[in-house]
């Protein structure tokens, strides 16, 4: 059974969600959907990878690797903790990551870290200006 909607969110998830919002006028459920969205597709591509793997592998042969788009691929290793768990008598599993960043995040984080600053505002500006051309080409048209 998958969670329910929002349960164990972060309060970073809710954040940019609000954040969202006020820069793109799409509503706050939306764009923690897309978020959630998002991340069922990074779990889908694991497994893709998982079922690319022969049915007699053992699970510590089973290390993935995933992009998070435009952020950088991360390496799931997964690892059995117990090889039979009390209640469900089933191998009991822990994972360790491992995470690489892209070139162009890299980039992203070197401009944040030497010149405080990132290109959000001109992002932000550039989609601004998108919304009030439409809305003065809507308004110059009836």
């Amino acid at each position: 059974m998958s969670r329910s909607k929002g349960s164990a969110s972060s309060t970073e998830a809710k954040t940019i969600s609000k954040e969202l919002e006020q820069l793109s006028g799409k509503p706050y459920k939306n764009n923690f959907d897309y978020l959630r969205l998002i991340e069922l597709l990074i779990v889908y591509r694991v497994a893709e990878r998982i079922c690319e793997f022969p049915e007699d592998a053992d699970i510590e042969d089973k290390d993935v690797t995933v992009e998070i788009p435009l952020i950088g691929n991360l390496t799931i290793s997964p690892r059995k903790f117990h090889a039979q768990h009390r209640l469900t008598n089933e191998p009991s599993l822990h994972f360790n990551f491992r995470f690489e960043p892209l070139s162009c995040f890299k980039s992203d984080l070197l401009k944040a870290y030497s010149e405080k600053s990132t290109d959000l505002t001109t992002m932000a500006a550039n989609l601004y200006s998108e919304r009030l051309k439409e809305l003065y080409n809507r308004l110059d048209g009836e």
